[in-house]
């Protein structure tokens, strides 16, 4: 199981009720608001979150300060199954789970497994019918494989390499079909406005 080789945990929100544990919010905090982030496959590593906390609301909360290179992964709402890796030091919400892996197991090999079980983990375990949420003990259960940390980093390397290709290839195509609308609406404004001949059909 992924908790014999990984530290679990998670997060928690300090309370609103004291706006003194919410002044000098200088503390990364990796919340929801984050999946935006993280719905792109793209993006490895979180730099930067929306929000912060202070020292004085981790101290006074149950949220711990999580070292980079922990594995986040959102368990709840829409942005259930969603994961990143941590780029620095940050708490979490109590809405993220967390693993800081052992000497066994890679920060990246953990992030393409977990993406590569997202189907699972959304239709097999998130629960709930209006806000859909992976709980704990199904958490607990999760499985991965554990082939030798270098085989893990060859496996890592080789899948971004062909990433990068499928992802420049998707800019291409994107990039072609902005031209095509563009191309498409300077069409339709000259046949409007008369400057473009518009060859009439014989009766």
């Amino acid at each position: 199981m992924l908790k014999l080789v990984a530290d679990l945990g998670t997060g928690h929100t300090p309370s609103r009720e004291h706006p003194e544990w919410w002044v000098d919010c200088t503390i990364p905090w990796v919340t929801t608001g984050e999946v935006s982030q993280m719905r792109s496959d793209r993006l490895e590593t979180l730099t930067t979150t929306r929000e912060r906390i202070s020292a004085l609301g981790l101290a006074n909360s149950s949220a711990v300060l999580h070292p980079a290179h922990t594995v986040v992964l959102c368990r709840t709402a829409a942005s259930a199954g969603y994961s990143a890796i941590m780029g620095v030091d940050m708490a979490t919400s109590q809405d993220i789970v967390t693993w800081t892996c052992g000497l066994l197991l890679r920060p990246r090999f953990l992030l393409l497994c977990l993406r590569a079980m997202r189907g699972d983990l959304l239709g097999r375990l998130a629960m709930g019918s209006t806000h859909k949420t992976i709980y704990m003990p199904d958490v607990e259960s999760i499985r991965v494989p554990l082939p030798p940390v270098e085989e893990q980093d060859r496996i890592v390397e080789a899948v971004w390499s062909r990433l990068r290709v499928v992802g420049g290839t998707v800019d291409r195509l994107h990039r072609q079909i902005e031209l095509l609308v563009e191309h498409r609406q300077a069409l339709i404004t000259a046949a409007v406005t008369g400057e473009l001949e518009i060859p009439r059909v014989a009766a």
